[in-house]
């Protein structure tokens, strides 16, 4: 972490430098998505049990939030298993967190039980959060567009439903789907902060954009 300090800040506007950067650089961060994301699925756990460490893993995560900005759909794929993986694991571990359920289900998202009341946020989850409001940020802003249906009138006259298919885009969108659902249920208030913040500045123009519109 120390030699990828100097090569790379952690206050890199990384989603700028992929954009403007030359294929080997490119193809660095895409690398770096990778290695922290399969070090962070094997070895997390060992890491988090050292609290002299905890500093490393949450820079490890900063990098890794900051490369899931980068508008390259096969990195943003590659931190997306990651942070399903996590937020899947930290709700199982312990389902009933201190945050009510949201009320608003998405369809054919896990289902949840609900919540005894008034139980202390596990430890290994305090770790996490405020990380995961980031991700949480990362997951609403680049929400990818479910099936798509067009009410079209066909040959004969008649108004019919035409959907428009996009195998990617649609797994993409099931694949973040349920990790919002996850991160959710760790923190309903955070993401409801977090939706209601994004529509208020479409609201007042500071993010209005049709492409923001559309996500």
């Amino acid at each position: 972490m120390t030699q990828l300090k100097q090569m790379l800040p952690v206050d890199t506007n990384i989603k700028e430098a992929y954009q403007g950067g030359t294929d080997d650089e490119q193809n660095f961060i895409q690398n770096l998505s990778l290695f922290l994301c399969t070090f962070l699925k094997e070895h997390a756990q060992l890491v988090e049990k050292k609290t002299e460490l905890h500093q490393l893993l949450v820079e490890a995560l900063q990098y890794l939030i900051l490369i899931s900005h980068v508008e390259e759909v096969e990195i943003f794929k590659i931190c997306l298993e990651y942070w399903s993986s996590l937020a899947s694991d930290l709700y199982k571990e312990n389902p009933f967190s201190d945050s009510a359920p949201l009320i608003v289900s998405f369809p054919e998202s896990p289902s949840f039980m609900s919540r005894s009341q008034n139980q202390d946020v596990p430890m290994r989850r305090q770790l996490y959060n405020p990380l995961l409001s980031k991700v949480r940020l990362v997951m609403i802003s680049r929400m990818a567009k479910p099936e798509e249906v067009l009410v079209v009138e066909n040959d004969q006259g008649e108004v019919v439903r035409e959907f428009m298919k996009d195998t990617d885009s649609i797994n993409l969108y099931k694949n973040m789907r349920e990790t919002l659902v996850y991160l959710t249920h760790l923190d309903y208030t955070d993401t409801e902060n977090i939706m209601t913040e994004k529509l208020h500045n479409q609201v007042n123009g500071t993010e209005w954009s049709w492409k923001n519109l559309n996500t």
